[in-house]
């Protein structure tokens, strides 16, 4: 069984009442305090049954595929979240390039200055078309694992671990340390100044189409999305693929930051089906009455940058 967890927003809204009984007659209304606490608990016993539903479908899809994979969900607006398998550690690939530019983006600030524009192509090139020369080229110029890890301490990361010998694309992380960096990056509750944070989720708008897929099937028809995606195959897992997909899907209806991890899968393309599988199947979980977009999720396509120029861990 996975690990999960599951919250609703809006608890405290069932306070108690601050209108007093009448002093002089004995009140038939129900007792507002019980109230308040049977509905406070009726809410929280819903809540474990739906994580434990979603979990268990989880459980069984993914023991027929033979994978393994975590996600965490957090939706800013109403509270709820869910978390499955969220403190497995799994092999970043490409979503690290974000932690990379976020990186850059902090060392920056402690220097008082603004990206060069060579900087700034450079990461262009890593976030929207997932380049691996331009990673590792700012990956060096933070300082590899130890400005990397000194960067992910201030968004107060307990789990991730650089890859050995500097190779970012082998970086262990979990979901909850992702989900930490993409509040850090969509919120003010961050290290990164405004304009660091307003650079970030532009470049990850601007991931060319062929790679938006994985959490972005959790957008609605008029939902966007800020997205950073990574699959690779492992030569340390007998060529199965690692497949991945962190982003920030927003809306009228929810604002959510996603992290979903996984590997053992035989293909990318198998990779990126269970991904979305997963990711509508909390959705639906979490949703009642909610539909991907018309034209959700993406095939995946290994023309890009990132795969023909990825050895089996993950960098040059």
């Amino acid at each position: 069984m996975g690990i999960l967890v599951l919250a609703l927003a809006g608890r405290e809204a069932f306070g108690s009442s601050e209108v007093a009984p009448r002093a002089d007659a004995e009140s038939l209304a129900p007792d507002p305090v019980a109230k308040s606490e049977r509905i406070g608990e009726a809410a929280e016993e819903m809540a474990e049954d739906r994580s434990a539903e979603i979990a268990d479908t989880i459980d069984s899809y993914l023991d027929d595929r033979g994978v393994r994979l975590g996600i965490s969900l957090y939706d800013l607006n109403s509270g709820v979240s869910f978390d499955y398998a969220n403190d497995e550690l799994f092999t970043t690939a490409s979503t690290v390039k974000v932690n990379i530019l976020v990186a850059l983006l902090l060392q920056a600030q402690d220097e008082d200055r603004t990206l060069t524009d060579e900087e700034r192509q450079l990461a262009d090139e890593m976030i929207t078309v997932s380049g691996n020369d331009p990673a590792n080229t700012l990956h060096a110029r933070i300082g590899s694992s130890a400005g990397f890890e000194s960067a992910m301490s201030e968004f107060g990361f307990a789990d991730t671990e650089p890859g050995a010998g500097g190779v970012w694309g082998s970086t262990q992380t979990t979901t909850t340390d992702s989900l930490r960096l993409l509040e850090g990056i969509v919120t003010e509750e961050s290290p990164l100044s405004d304009a660091s944070r307003e650079y970030v989720r532009q470049l990850m708008a601007d991931v060319t189409p062929e790679q938006v897929w994985g959490a972005s099937v959790a957008a609605g028809a008029q939902d966007e999305v800020e997205i950073k995606n990574g699959w690779v195959p492992r030569d340390s897992d007998g060529g199965r693929w690692s497949v991945n997909s962190i982003a920030h899907v927003f809306g009228a209806d929810r604002d959510l930051l996603i992290a979903v991890f996984s590997d053992q899968h035989a293909s990318q393309e198998a990779g990126v089906e269970c991904v979305e599988d997963v990711v509508t199947e909390v959705m639906t979980g979490l949703y009642p009455g909610w539909a991907p977009a018309p034209d959700g999720g993406t095939d995946p396509s290994t023309d890009g940058e990132e795969h023909p120029e990825m050895d089996a861990e993950g960098q040059e």
